[in-house]
């Protein structure tokens, strides 16, 4: 189990994490589960979305974006 991405916080720029992206169909049901590791560089939160700047690709970072509620790990 992670934290939610409302958790993020400073200390976790520069990290790589682990965002849950699975599909419910509804709280009960999970119909794909995917996870996508990003490596940490910049993050904004609004409106009850997380948008994570992507850094896997230096040279063509990329934000992405989640609902807050989704889940994250620390992988270092």
């Amino acid at each position: 189990m992670g934290t939610t991405l409302a958790d993020l916080s400073a200390e976790h720029i520069g990290k790589l994490v682990e965002v849950d992206d699975s599909v419910m169909a509804d709280s009960q049901t999970v119909l794909c589960t995917a996870t996508r590791r990003v490596r940490l560089l910049d993050f904004q939160q609004r409106n009850g979305a997380t948008r994570l700047l992507d850094g896997l690709v230096p040279q063509w970072p990329t934000w992405i974006e989640w609902a807050d509620w989704r889940t994250f790990r620390v992988l270092n």
